[in-house]
């Protein structure tokens, strides 16, 4: 699916909000849990601002802003500033590592001539953490070349 640069922002404020507030209730991402729904968000969040060419970390920035706004009628964020940069900042850097390994492995089984059917996509999902949704992205712009 393609999306527009309004719908990709859009993606990024209403994710990064959530996340915010959720990790400053205590949910941290994770594997499990609402840990692992605060680090689904966060993801989708990176996934749009690379759609929007975003390649410094941005995530903590945004929340800043959140907190900003919000602080006076939340309390919580504020006091959990800290935590709440530290925990998004840190699952970006995780998440731009793992998008690096993945693009490199799927490149280099597209370079050899194999194909990616939905039992290698899962393999790079399951191995390397890189989303499904892109592996079909970096498959349909090696067709295209």
């Amino acid at each position: 699916m393609e999306y527009t640069e309004t719908q990709s922002f859009r993606i990024i404020m209403d994710h990064l909000r959530a996340a915010t507030f959720l990790i400053g209730d205590g949910a941290f991402p994770s594997n499990v849990d609402a840990g692992y729904f605060v680090r689904r968000l966060i993801r989708r969040a990176i996934r749009a601002g690379r759609r929007l060419e975003l390649s410094e970390n941005f995530t903590h920035v945004l929340a800043e802003v959140v907190i900003s706004d919000y602080a006076s009628a939340y309390p919580k964020l504020l006091e959990h500033k800290e935590a709440i940069l530290k925990s998004l900042h840190e699952e970006e850097e995780k998440f731009r590592r793992t998008l690096e390994r993945g693009e490199r492995e799927i490149e280099k089984i597209l370079s050899s001539g194999e194909k990616i059917d939905g039992k290698k996509a899962f393999w790079i999902f399951e191995t390397y953490g890189f989303p499904r949704e892109m592996t079909e992205e970096i498959i349909f712009e090696h067709i295209a070349k």
